[in-house]
C-alpha cells in the first residue's frame, strides 16, 4: 500500500494562528485562576499576527467543569505540555523574524509545564526532548 504522507503547506500565519488558538484556550482556562502570563501571550501573538496582515482566530468559550484544585492542576499541566510541544513542532516552519516572539513564549510555557509537573509530584522535566506537535 503506497500512501502519500505529504503534509499540506503550513505558513507562518497558520502556525501563529495555531499558537493563538492554544493561548486563547489557556487564557480562558486560567481565568479560573491565573491570567496574567497567558493574556500576555494572547496579546503578543495577536499583535504579531495583526502586524503581518493576518486575521486573528476568534476567541472561544470553554467549559472546563473543574470541581477541585487537583483537577485544575491536571488540566493546566495538559495545556502547558501541549503548548510546549506545539511551539517545538512549529519552530522549524517559522520565518526567522517570528522566532523571537515564539521563543519567548515557548520558554514561558516550558517553565509553566515544569512547575505544574513538580506541584503534581512528578519529575519536573520527565524527558530529555519534547514531543513536537503540528498545527495540522
Amino acid at each position: 500500500m503506497d500512501m502519500d504522507l505529504a503534509c499540506p503547506t503550513t505558513t507562518g500565519i497558520d502556525i501563529l494562528d495555531f499558537a493563538l488558538t492554544l493561548e486563547h484556550l489557556e487564557a480562558a482556562f486560567y481565568d479560573y485562576g491565573i491570567t496574567g502570563c497567558e493574556n500576555d501571550h494572547v496579546t503578543t501573538l495577536s499583535s504579531v499576527i495583526s502586524s503581518l496582515g493576518g486575521n486573528l482566530v476568534p476567541e472561544r468559550t470553554y467549559n472546563f467543569l473543574v470541581e477541585n484544585v487537583s483537577q485544575f492542576l491536571v488540566i493546566a499541566q495538559a495545556l502547558e505540555t501541549t503548548g510546549v510541544s506545539a511551539y517545538t513542532g512549529a519552530i522549524d516552519s517559522l520565518d526567522v523574524h517570528l522566532l523571537t516572539a515564539a521563543g519567548v513564549i515557548a520558554t514561558g510555557e516550558g517553565r509553566h509545564s515544569y512547575f505544574l509537573n513538580v506541584i503534581l509530584g512528578q519529575v519536573g522535566f520527565p524527558y530529555a526532548l519534547d514531543t513536537p506537535l503540528s498545527p495540522r
